[in-house]
């Protein structure tokens, strides 16, 4: 019986991390234990084990990424959405509520105290709602926007300004 199981982003990385690791033990026990091979056999029967799978998972996430990219590409025409390039990759539907209220006000650290209202129909604004206030909120922000700050990151409540997001955005 064959069965399937579910890993997160955060396990994805871990397991990035931990063969990084495990790499550079490699290098430092083939240095150290140049006699001994049954130190080195057994750290290289580990890498026998658990590469295969990594790379699995890597290619999957990597898929999984260019599928999220191209849709993001495809709204961005319909939309003509300009200024900004979403880089949230575990957001893919962009027409889904978020976490945002209707109408909270959206700034940036790069909007030099300009800020845009983001409007919805329902309770929550959608991921799109938010990503089209962003991009007004860039192109009154002045002739060259928020610079090579375009990929939006996430949105966090201000701080002691309720009602109030900010767009992280990255370059």
């Amino acid at each position: 019986m064959s069965r399937t199981y579910t890993i997160t982003d955060k396990q994805v990385s871990a397991l990035h991390n931990g063969m990084c690791s495990m790499y550079r033990l490699r290098d430092m026990a083939q240095d150290m234990f140049k006699s001994d091979s049954s130190i080195n056999q057994l750290i290289n029967d580990a890498f026998k084990y658990i590469e295969p799978v990594k790379k699995e998972l890597m290619a999957k996430k990597d898929a999984d990424f260019d599928r999220i990219f191209k849709l993001a590409e495809e709204y961005a025409k319909q939309y003509n959405l300009r200024e900004t390039r979403w880089s949230i990759y575990d957001i893919d539907n962009f027409l889904e509520s978020s976490n945002v209220p209707a109408f909270s006000t959206i700034v940036s650290e790069f909007s030099d105290g300009v800020s845009v209202v983001v409007e919805s129909n329902s309770k929550y604004c959608s991921w799109i709602e938010l990503w089209k206030a962003v991009d007004k909120l860039a192109t009154l922000t002045g002739e060259h926007g928020f610079g090579n700050h375009v990929f939006i990151e996430k949105f966090v409540e201000a701080k002691n300004k309720p009602g109030t997001y900010e767009v992280w955005l990255g370059s």
